[in-house]
């Protein structure tokens, strides 16, 4: 058996891809409020849509459409049947700008989204003081660890439809307390690459996409270690935080772990 089929990813973390000095040095409180659950914190339900039309081509289809059953013929040919059914040919619409779910990431992105976390959870917990606990999340590189998690799977930190299965893959094993195989996370990767190549999110710029990869990996891996400290510690914060877990995926994505479970071809 391959070794990450026996033991669980956020286990391994600590174990075979970081540093033991990072996983020592930030031991997360199960107090520690994240606002699992919150609205519109993590993924916009918005994005994961089908893509609106573009304004150009719904005028493209409003204006010229009439105006080719309102003349059929080439004005200078009235009379010539040639002209008449050339005329009568549908017009081919612009082509579509390709879409894609990879991005180019840039540190600037990279620097408004880490800050914009900490700064988030210094307000949540106001009795945390801010250097160490901001200190303390530098130090865990806790995005890096997410990286490697990615890359130990085969998937892409530059693709938004990877990081969202492996976040996915995260959460589901801090909520029901199992083990997700590789086969499993590759499974859920796949299928929103499938899902949201049509979406809204793909029609957004590289920094947008960057900025909810980032979010989420973040997101993840906080989640991760608050949930395996309350496990740990039996704290009865637990129930309290997978119930959070569990409401925030089902907000974003519509999938609620309590009425699916996690097969080799993805939630079933």
């Amino acid at each position: 058996m391959h070794a990450m089929d026996a033991r669980s990813i956020t286990t391994g973390l600590c174990l075979s891809l970081t540093a033991a000095v990072a996983c020592a040095q930030w031991s997360p409180s199960a107090a520690l409020d994240l606002g699992l659950g919150k609205a519109q914190v993590g993924i916009n339900p918005a994005l994961l849509s089908p893509a609106r039309p573009s304004v150009a081509a719904t005028s493209t289809r409003v204006i010229a459409e009439p105006a080719l059953r309102s003349k059929a013929y080439c004005a200078r040919h009235r009379s010539d049947p040639a002209c008449r059914r050339a005329a009568l040919q549908p017009r081919p619409s612009p082509a579509a700008a390709p879409q894609s779910l990879d991005f180019k990431p840039t540190a600037g992105v990279s620097q408004k989204v880490d800050r914009e976390v900490i700064d988030d959870l210094a307000r949540r917990n106001r009795d945390q003081w801010r250097p160490k606990l901001e200190a303390e999340l530098r130090i865990a590189d806790l995005k890096g660890q997410f990286v490697r998690l990615l890359r130990l799977h085969g998937r892409s930190p530059t693709n938004v439809a990877d990081v969202l299965g492996v976040y996915l893959a995260v959460y589901w094993e801090s909520y029901a307390g199992e083990t997700a195989s590789p086969a499993q996370v590759v499974a859920l990767a796949r299928h929103w690459r499938r899902s949201l190549k049509a979406s809204e999110l793909a029609t957004r710029s590289d920094a947008q996409k960057q900025a909810l990869a980032e979010t989420l990996a973040w997101r993840a891996m906080l989640a991760s270690g608050v949930v395996r400290t309350a496990r740990v510690q039996a704290a009865p914060q637990l129930f309290v935080l997978r119930e959070g877990m569990r409401q925030e995926v089902q907000q974003a994505t519509g999938i609620d772990f309590a009425r699916v479970r996690l097969g080799t071809r993805g939630f079933e």
